[in-house]
């Protein structure tokens, strides 16, 4: 079977680290994934449609910034996520205040 030459070099890698015998090690799972495990790439596709507007705006700030979408993205979540966990403890101790 012909490879690309991406996937030859994630075999290389894998038969580096797993011996001649990679295939039965890796058994079920894909060369891909199998890759990923070996460098510990446990990076997370998102897809998702989003408006022509949307994307226009996200597009003139990531290159305002300088930065891909994916930096852009994980900035947004961490700002947000401590937003969301201060307001998630905020209502918890509402809630506890109440019953005590």
């Amino acid at each position: 079977m012909a490879y690309s030459y991406a996937t030859e070099r994630k075999i290389k890698a894998i038969e580096q680290h797993h011996g001649e015998d990679w295939k039965t090690v890796i058994g079920d799972l894909s060369i891909d994934a199998a890759y990923n495990l070996l460098v510990n790439d446990n990076r997370k596709h998102l897809y998702c449609r989003i408006s022509s507007d949307t994307k226009k705006q996200l597009d003139e700030m990531t290159d305002s910034y300088g930065v891909k979408i994916a930096h852009f993205i994980e900035v947004l979540v961490e700002k947000e996520y401590k937003n969301f966990k201060d307001k998630k403890q905020k209502e918890m101790s509402n809630m506890l205040e109440q019953f005590t």
